[in-house]
């Protein structure tokens, strides 16, 4: 089952005047409320999304509108990761993993960072944008994936 995250509009940052860049330079896309409790940690945000410029070649003020294009697609890029972990028969996916941080990497990729909900537990997905279309292009390990 595809479980819609991150859609919620009032969370998004769907604005380029509203983006702000902090000093870890990290740019807030979804503001969420959702808290993650276990064993090891008391309470741990898990709704916010972040892109992290730290490693891009680009600068911030070339990326806000792309930033923002991205934040309007979060959903979606999460809809697909969803969709081909059930392919893989993980059915709760939506359950176990949730978006920590995404990377805009050379070439209009993007690499989204999951963690689990489980100590120690990292999935680094990457998509390419192309033709209009965001292709899945690597799933932790497996590399040249497919579009959904």
């Amino acid at each position: 089952m595809i479980y819609k995250r991150y859609n919620e509009k009032d969370r998004l940052v769907l604005d380029v005047e509203k983006l702000k860049l902090d000093n870890d330079f990290c740019v807030q896309i979804y503001q969420g409320e959702g808290f993650l409790e276990n064993d090891c940690l008391d309470k741990a945000y898990i709704d916010d999304v972040c892109i992290d410029l730290e490693e891009c070649e680009k600068t911030f003020e070339e990326l806000k509108s792309y930033i923002v294009f991205i934040a309007a697609n979060l959903s979606n890029l999460d809809g697909i990761v969803q969709k081909y972990s059930e392919f893989l028969g993980e059915d709760n996916f939506w359950k176990d993993f949730y978006i920590s941080y995404i990377c805009i990497k050379e070439n209009d990729n993007i690499r989204i960072i999951y963690n689990g909900n489980h100590v120690n537990t990292v999935l680094e997905v990457c998509f390419e944008y192309k033709d209009k279309d965001f292709v899945l292009i690597e799933f932790g390990s497996m590399k040249n994936i497919c579009m959904f």
